[in-house]
């Protein structure tokens, strides 16, 4: 099975470490945010099914997906561009 190696920086950790159900990571362009969604996705239970989004379509398309595709290239196993779908290797949509 696929492996990732990444270490989170401070921030990006205390949210990932979090354990409540609900949580929010705020900041600027290039705090860590998508990288840790990514993360976050990856890290849900095989079979599960996410929605990521992003304050427009064009963020989600231009910056969102790359960053999401460019962290979990390891464990992607299918991408519908033209439905914004991709299913990782454990079933996770």
């Amino acid at each position: 099975m696929a492996r990732l190696i990444c270490e989170p920086h401070k921030v990006q950790k205390a949210f990932l470490t979090d354990p409540s159900r609900v949580r929010l990571f705020v900041g600027g362009i290039g705090s860590g945010k998508t990288w840790a969604g990514a993360i976050e996705v990856i890290r849900q239970p095989a079979g599960t099914r996410v929605m990521v989004v992003a304050p427009t379509y064009r963020v989600l398309k231009d910056a969102t997906l790359p960053a999401f595709m460019e962290a979990a290239r390891p464990l992607v196993q299918s991408h519908k561009r033209a439905e914004l779908v991709t299913e990782l290797i454990n079933g996770t949509q």
